[in-house]
């Protein structure tokens, strides 16, 4: 989880910024989805900014990850 995290703290050395949120009142959802990524500002527009709401925090790191450096590297 380091790792993906030093990922993301790369993505906001270029301008982006980065929110991980663990919404508590999501757990009793069903289909829980308690974590959220955000990757918004620097170089992504509203059209192109990212979020995902997900039951697994991991993948939803690397989904933003992923999203982001295949459009804005």
């Amino acid at each position: 989880m380091n790792e993906l995290f030093s990922k993301l703290e790369a993505i906001s050395k270029d301008g982006a910024s980065v929110i991980v949120k663990i919404d508590g009142e999501r757990w009793s959802d069903e289909p829980s989805r308690p974590f959220t990524v955000l990757i918004f500002g620097g170089p992504l527009t509203n059209e192109t900014s990212f979020r995902i709401d997900s039951d697994n925090l991991k993948e939803a790191i690397e989904e933003g990850i992923a999203y982001y450096k295949n459009n804005f590297n």
